[in-house]
């Protein structure tokens, strides 16, 4: 089996008492030393592009310093909403 350092999960998500329909696409990165980040890309049918970054507890430092550049270097003109969970540092953002 091949060795991978992303994995992903694509999902479709009705909520019915909204009548919104998501198409998610969920990234987990993979690191020797912690639990890593994951990303998640959200597309939903009333119009929203969203880009989340979720840190986990027991991150190493290395990890949440790429999340954070993530967060920056992600465009505005791309998507509608850009958020950040950090656990570690119990923080949260969102442009």
């Amino acid at each position: 089996m091949e060795k991978k350092d992303i994995y992903k999960r694509e999902r479709n998500i009705f909520f019915d008492t909204d009548n919104i329909m998501e198409t998610q696409t969920q990234n987990f990165n993979e690191c020797k030393y912690c639990a890593s980040y994951d990303t998640i890309k959200s597309i939903s049918d009333n119009g929203y592009n969203i880009f989340a970054i979720t840190i986990p507890n027991n991150t190493c430092k290395d990890c949440i310093k790429k999340a954070y550049k993530l967060y920056d270097d992600s465009s505005k003109a791309e998507y509608t909403n850009i958020y950040l969970q950090d656990r570690v540092n119990d923080k949260y953002k969102s442009r």
